[in-house]
């Protein structure tokens, strides 16, 4: 979340550094640095160890339980 919250500031300090230098190269560069930055947070978001061989899985199989839906049969009217 702090990753992406720099996302906004970044679009906003572009457009100040445009309006400062009128340089639109300043302003491309920040917005350029600003564009991995989803990738960046997700890829932090999602880094965990490995999962040890002792530690247990969080499947518990209530799926298989349930069953498959069965097909109803629907009635069709022909116009």
């Amino acid at each position: 979340m702090t990753l992406m919250a720099f996302r906004i500031p970044a679009l906003i300090l572009a457009a100040v550094s445009y309006g400062v230098w009128a340089n639109p190269w300043i302003a491309m560069a920040i917005i350029g640095l600003s564009i991995p930055l989803p990738w960046i947070a997700v890829l932090v978001a999602n880094d965990r160890p490995p999962r040890r061989k002792g530690e247990p899985s969080r499947w518990d199989g209530r799926r298989e339980e349930l069953g498959a839906l069965e097909a109803h049969e629907h009635r069709v009217i022909d116009g």
